[in-house]
């Protein structure tokens, strides 16, 4: 009877090895893992083969056989088996292709590739482009040439460059250890399922009800063996339905319970399966034991969710509640008195609040957490793991990092609204605390609103630059629920401050951090830059009191120029401008709403502003000479400037450098304008009148917006924002207008319509009695939609 699937467990050298081959199947999602992910599973794998660990468990996979095929569909695990292809192929360019020893080598190489056949070992259907990059710059060679600017975009290229940065902090001899323990101690379950339907069915099941709650089901399953009698089976299963009922009361997890209950015996990172580290753990023990203390670790997680405490309501806003959960589960399984665990409480939030505002990942939190967890196991005091916890805050240095971020842009941060309510909770006394949740109706509110430009009351108040500086930064931010934020939303101040009162339409705001804003203001009625700039030191204030950290700190020396900069940096800025009008005398200097430009005609070749304490540079140009590689390509990117560079000053280092790359902007620029004059173009129309319209066009379209740019060429007029939407062609009598656009003609009756199939265009037929207004509301259309 043939076996519907099956099970086995495999080391990576055979997982990838013989004649086995795999590809991602056509309807699978394509690579995504992101920095953190990446970094886990080798920080997982190192630290297991650091600590001598005889096996490491890296979870299981589903595939399915491919009758067409030589390769096994992938239906559950594309994500770890790529990742650690990438790392093959990265252990290979750095270590292993010029190795003396051809054993040792072909051990990586052969997990690539079958050394015999040459058959790729991973393939992918997903998109042909896929496979193609990953062919070309990872399974062929790993391409660490790209741009770092690449990373963000490029998944296979962002995970090959945490791999080189973790493997050449090693020594050689380091890594010919590890790549063995990775090839012959790395384990995982393949379940090979012989039938594809039955494949997705049981890849829907574990999805559905999570791997690692079938993890529960085999510990409940080991527990019952051990047990001799009815009776006590009877108890038991009693006792677990107990168990299943509380957990779902406490709207927990059963198996993120158990995980509580593996950290606090291990007090370290599992490595192996969680049914199979409990079942170990479990070994000598009795099953009623074990049930009897699991339900005693319940109450404990179920009284300290329900405590109504500020810093309890604080930690549940954080991203990785297993860390949190499990230190003060340890502090009640080892009895810690009242008010040592609040102390512990405070330590925690700290701790793990700064990390998060410092934008650090997991990795950087994870050794910590279970080194706490052992500390407390250990007896040792919470003076003792505040000190410790002090000394890795200023070690990676935390809170440096944390108070720039804190000065710059947070609106779209993940700890901005948290943040808020831990202000919020420290304006009131223990006596009046209520859990505030994180829901959709309750909103972020600028108080200077991001629509400031559209609001004249704002807009003759705030300068461009100013407002792009301050709008998103925390000084300029409040609580308001989602009736309250509709509201107030792009009002005058006199008529926000009226909502944040509680005197408005919306009756009384329950935030004190806004009522606040009223209580400031609500005299002079006013919200300029000093107001915002008063409002983030009273916020920085508050978060002092928060973290007990002094945020008016002085900046260590190693520090002071990322950071501090900005006291030079306009000097810096003026200097630069000085130079590039030096450059020539047909370059003309305006000053826009968005950013500084510089231009040859009408158009700019050079634009930049000063955001966050650097100069950005964008520069519009192509094939560039960047022999430092310090130019990012932002074409595809949003950003304020005009153009397909960008360079980031911060230092007077590197002013030479980029005045060298602005000369080579200008100069092609300036062989552009001259070769291709628009009066050429002019010259082809017989009609006087058409050649006006064409005047009012170009000036129209410019006018759209300020990042819209006109350039020449031999055949047309072409005007883009960071792509091409429009383009004018010149005829003796009509112009050619061609829009980036599905146009339905019937919503432009006015207007002529025609295709050339050869080109990506449509086409208006423009003479001098066409509607000008009909023609802009098309084009500021077709700008519109090129934006999004």
């Amino acid at each position: 009877m043939n076996e519907i699937f099956i099970p086995s467990s495999q080391n990576i050298i055979e997982i990838f090895g013989g004649e086995k081959c795999y590809q991602v199947p056509p309807y699978q999602r394509p690579y995504r893992w992101d920095s953190e992910q990446v970094e886990e599973l080798w920080d997982d794998i190192w630290n297991a083969f650091e600590e001598g660990d005889s096996e490491y468990f890296l979870g299981s996979i589903i595939l399915t056989r491919n009758e067409n095929s030589k390769y096994l569909d992938i239906i559950d695990g594309q994500q770890r088996l790529t990742t650690l292809t990438i790392l093959f192929c990265v252990l290979r360019d750095l270590y292993y292709k010029n190795h003396s020893d051809d054993a040792k080598k072909k051990r990586i190489l052969g997990r690539i590739k079958n050394i015999e056949s040459g058959v790729e070992r991973l393939k992918f259907r997903t998109q042909v482009q896929n496979q193609n990059a990953f062919e070309q710059e990872i399974i062929k060679k790993v391409n660490f040439d790209k741009k770092e600017s690449q990373r963000k975009i490029d998944k296979f290229f962002n995970t090959a460059c945490i791999f080189k940065e973790k493997t050449e902090k090693e020594s050689p001899e380091s890594i010919e250890k590890f790549t063995d323990y990775l090839l012959d101690r790395v384990r995982l379950i393949t379940i090979e399922c012989t039938k594809r339907s039955f494949a997705f069915k049981l890849f829907k099941v574990l999805n559905d009800r999570g791997l690692d709650l079938t993890a529960s089901d085999l510990i409940k399953n080991d527990l019952m063996s051990k047990l001799a009698s009815e009776e006590d089976l009877l108890v038991f299963e009693q006792e677990w339905i107990e168990i299943e009922k509380k957990a779902k009361e406490m709207d927990e997890d059963l198996t993120e319970l158990f995980n509580y209950y593996l950290y606090y015996l291990l007090a370290k990172n599992p490595k192996k399966a969680l049914s199979d580290e409990l079942q170990t753990k479990f070994k000598k023990r009795e099953s009623k034991e074990i049930i009897f203390e699991f339900k005693k670790l319940i109450k404990h997680i179920d009284h300290i969710l329900n405590e109504d405490s500020k810093e309890i309501y604080s930690l549940k806003y954080l991203k990785h509640k297993v860390y949190w959960k499990t230190i003060l589960l340890t502090a009640k399984l080892e009895n810690w008195d009242k008010q040592n665990f609040i102390e512990l409480v405070k330590v925690l939030r700290k701790f793990y609040y700064l990390y998060w505002l410092a934008d650090y990942t997991t990795p950087k939190i994870k050794q910590a957490s279970f080194n706490i967890i052992g500390w407390i196991k250990d007896k040792k005091d919470i003076n003792y793991i505040e000190k410790e916890l002090n000394k890795k805050i200023k070690e990676d240095r935390v809170i440096v990092r944390a108070l720039r971020n804190l000065k710059e842009d947070a609106y779209d941060l993940p700890w901005c609204k948290p943040l808020l309510i831990l202000i919020e909770y420290q304006q009131t006394d223990d006596s009046n605390i209520n859990f505030i949740e994180l829901e959709k109706a309750l909103h972020v509110e600028h108080i200077l609103p991001q629509a400031y430009s559209k609001i004249s009351y704002w807009s003759e108040r705030f300068s461009h630059e100013i407002a792009e500086n301050l709008v998103n930064t925390i000084g300029n931010l409040t609580l308001l629920s989602g009736k309250k934020n509709i509201n107030a939303s792009n009002n005058p101040f006199p008529n926000k401050i009226d909502v944040y009162s509680g005197i408005g339409r919306d009756g009384v705001t329950g935030f004190r951090i806004t009522q606040q804003v009223f209580d400031q203001n609500k005299d002079k009625l006013e919200w300029t830059k000093k107001e915002i700039f008063e409002r983030q030191q009273w916020i920085l204030n508050e978060i002092s009191r928060l973290f007990e950290i002094d945020v008016n700190q002085e900046i260590p020396e190693e520090d002071e120029e990322k950071i501090m900069i900005s006291e030079d940096l306009e000097k810096i800025n003026q200097e630069l401008k000085e130079k590039v009008m030096q450059l020539g005398k047909d370059i003309r200097f305006e000053s826009k709403k968005f950013y500084d430009a510089f231009k040859l005609g009408r158009s700019n070749f050079l634009t930049l502003a000063i955001r966050n304490n650097v100069i950005k540079i964008w520069l519009n140009a192509s094939n560039l000479e960047d022999p430092k590689k310090l130019l990012r390509d932002v074409s595809e990117i949003g950003h304020h400037g005009t153009g397909r560079y960008e360079f980031s000053l911060i230092s007077k280092s590197d002013l030479d450098y980029i005045l060298g790359i602005i000369k080579q902007t200008y100069i092609q620029n300036k062989e552009i304008l001259e070769k291709y004059d628009i009066s050429e173009h002019l010259k082809k129309i017989d009609d006087p009148k058409l050649v006006n319209y064409v005047d009012n066009l170009r000036n129209s379209i410019l006018e759209v917006e300020e990042d819209v740019q006109e350039h020449t060429n031999k055949f047309r007029i072409v005007f883009s924002a960071r792509k091409n939407f429009c383009l004018i062609g010149c005829r003796k009598d009509f112009l050619r207008v061609g829009l980036r656009i599905n146009v339905n003609p019937e919503d432009y009756s006015e207007l002529e319509f025609y295709k050339d199939d050869e080109e990506d265009w449509d086409y208006v037929k423009v003479t001098s009695k066409t509607p000008l207004e009909v023609l802009m509301r098309l084009i500021k259309k077709t700008y519109e939609n090129q934006k999004k």
